[in-house]
Parts: structure tokens; C-alpha cells; sequence
């Protein structure tokens, strides 16, 4: 996998593009997870007032992305990435 990163964008290769702003990252919840039985995993599907689109974004996420939410899983209620109890700025902790 490679990863390459520009301000504000990261960018994550394993032969298939996968492309999300680090804000999108960062601001992930629990809330956009819908589980997908037929991929044996979830999709998040970023609400369009935080993806700057007039519609939903499907996040699917590759096996090494879906490990890290699996991790993640118990650490917050709300947030996926959460930082002394609260969502993370990108750039700053």
C-alpha cells in the first residue's frame, strides 16, 4: 500500500484509488456506518453538509482501513478518531 500526501488530502493505494480530505477522516462517526452483509464489512456514508456535495459519500474501505475502524471500534461513542475525548482537527491534535 502506498500513501502519499498533499495539504488537507490523504491518499491511499493498494491498487484501487481510495481518496477522502483528512477533515473527512478526522470527522468521522459511528453514526454514517451502515453495515453491508454482502461485503462482510461496513460503508460510511458521509452526510452531504459534511462532505461540501449536494449528496451522500459511500466511504468503502479496503481490508487495511477496515482493520483500523475494527480498532477503534470501543474507543468513543461518536467519533471514530477521537483525541482527549473530542474529534480531531486535521493538522492539529
Amino acid at each position: 500500500m502506498a500513501t502519499t500526501r498533499t495539504p488537507g488530502v490523504t491518499i491511499l493505494t493498494d491498487g484501487r484509488r481510495f481518496i477522502l480530505r483528512d477533515s473527512n477522516v478526522c470527522g468521522l462517526e459511528w453514526t454514517w456506518e451502515v453495515a453491508v452483509p454482502e461485503l462482510g464489512r461496513s460503508v460510511f456514508v458521509i452526510p452531504p453538509e459534511a462532505f461540501k456535495t449536494e449528496r451522500p459519500h459511500v466511504v468503502t474501505l479496503n481490508d487495511v482501513a477496515w482493520s483500523i475502524v475494527k480498532a477503534q471500534r470501543s474507543i468513543h461513542p461518536i467519533w471514530l478518531f477521537p483525541f482527549r475525548g473530542r474529534r480531531i482537527t486535521p493538522g492539529r491534535t
